[in-house]
């Protein structure tokens, strides 16, 4: 009598939900018992039907309430494939693309440029991996929040390399934009980042209007000057 209850059966109003959920989830929740309701299923279901989430919590609430909690993944970078699709750090695809580039998310090239995704798709492609570690260090390193980070090409991954654009201070006291290539290859980022840093900061702090390249795969810097 008491799983049967209309008591503990869950109604429209009485689910707490942080997110807007899919009709056909909430159509299963609705009228279920508290006591018989399996909250493992559910949250499995919402994953399912929005892969924008990474986790979900739920919690019963008696006599009739269910409280759904969800989190959502972060933006973290963008693909550039037939549109431009954003990503989270584990690499899921979080919409179904724009042709327009995402403002304040780093384009990432693989040299694919055909492939479509879908929203939820999960990327595995060791260039992207390796693009998506470049990102990361380039936000750990706070130098350069102060810089754009146009685009990162990983369609070689011997010669990976992004497009920093600076502002320059030209002589007559305008501030101009200008892209510099940085060839970083693969492997660690971090120690080549904190030299790049040190090379605009001071060495090139003077030339920077020069500069075309700076390759930083060799223990010994490479920079490329306009001719």
């Amino acid at each position: 009598m008491v799983y049967k209850s209309d008591h503990f059966s869950i109604k429209k109003g009485f689910i707490d939900c942080n997110v807007q959920l899919d009709q056909n989830i909430l159509g299963r929740i609705r009228g279920q018992s508290l006591f018989v309701i399996d909250i493992k299923a559910i949250s499995i279901d919402i994953l399912d039907r929005h892969p924008e989430f990474k986790k979900v919590s739920i919690m019963k609430k008696f006599p009739a309430s269910l409280i759904i909690e969800a989190e959502r993944r972060e933006l973290f970078a963008q693909i550039k494939g037939k549109k431009f699709y954003p990503i989270d750090k584990d690499l899921i695809v979080l919409t179904n693309g724009q042709l327009k580039p995402y403002e304040d998310l780093i384009p990432i090239e693989a040299s694919n440029y055909e492939q479509y995704y879908i929203m939820g798709d999960k990327i595995i492609n060791e260039k992207v991996r390796c693009s998506a570690d470049l990102v990361t260090a380039l936000n750990d390193e706070e130098f350069f929040n102060d810089f754009k980070i146009k685009s990162i090409n990983s369609s070689s991954l011997q010669a990976l390399y992004f497009i920093l654009e600076l502002n320059i201070l030209d002589e007559n006291k305008n501030y101009s934009k200008k892209d510099i290539k940085v060839i970083v290859g693969d492997g660690v980022f971090k120690d080549k980042l904190g030299l790049l840093n040190n090379l605009i900061q001071v060495d090139l702090k003077e030339k920077l209007s020069l500069v075309k390249y700076i390759d930083l795969r060799y223990k010994k810097v490479y920079v490329g000057f306009k001719r």
